[in-house]
């Protein structure tokens, strides 16, 4: 029973490349698919064009967009994103977080893994810190975007708030670095 639930409510999303695009397997209308499909291309626009390509010939943003929209198309609760910007250009990157946001702000629960802790924290209403599949730090992504140790150890020295003594300090040092050439 709780794996039915599950199947029923949640879309994992990963990149596909060798497939077109395709409805929910569930015995749906084709009304209803034509609807969700709209609401997909309403989410993302840029492949309205692209309908009848191959997964393999769209670009690295254009896949992760049609892996988001195939796992819109069951409408679930939840979506489940593993490492959605991995690859992309920073314009895509964009794109693909406004789309997250868009997503959690109309109700569906997210859950995000992600290697861009700047960002995913940035969004982030809860988060978890894992070392070695250990969860070592837990808060909202605010909490630990302002948390010292993360900033040192996972999101790298200048990351800090530009009127931090840490970020003054790390200024200071590269412009007496700079000017002893």
């Amino acid at each position: 029973m709780p794996r039915k639930v599950v199947r029923r409510s949640a879309a994992l999303v990963r990149p596909i490349p060798r497939i077109k695009w395709s409805a929910p397997r569930h015995n749906v209308g084709a009304a209803k698919v034509s609807r969700r499909l709209d609401e997909v291309l309403g989410v993302f626009p840029e492949l309205s064009g692209r309908l009848a390509a191959y997964a393999g010939s769209l670009s690295g943003g254009q896949q992760q967009m049609l892996a988001i929209g195939r796992g819109l198309m069951s409408d679930p609760r939840y979506i489940l994103l593993d490492e959605p910007s991995l690859g992309l250009a920073p314009q895509v990157i964009t794109r693909i977080f406004e789309v997250i946001v868009t997503l959690k702000d109309a109700g569906k629960g997210v859950l995000l893994v992600e290697q861009n802790g700047q960002l995913a924290l940035g969004i982030a209403q809860q988060a978890f810190l894992l070392e070695g599949g250990t969860i070592t730090l837990t808060g909202t992504g605010a909490e630990l975007l302002a948390n010292s140790e993360v900033i040192d150890r996972y999101l790298g020295v200048g990351t800090a708030a530009p009127d931090s003594a840490r970020q003054q300090d790390w200024t200071g040092l590269l412009s007496a670095a700079l000017s002893a050439d």
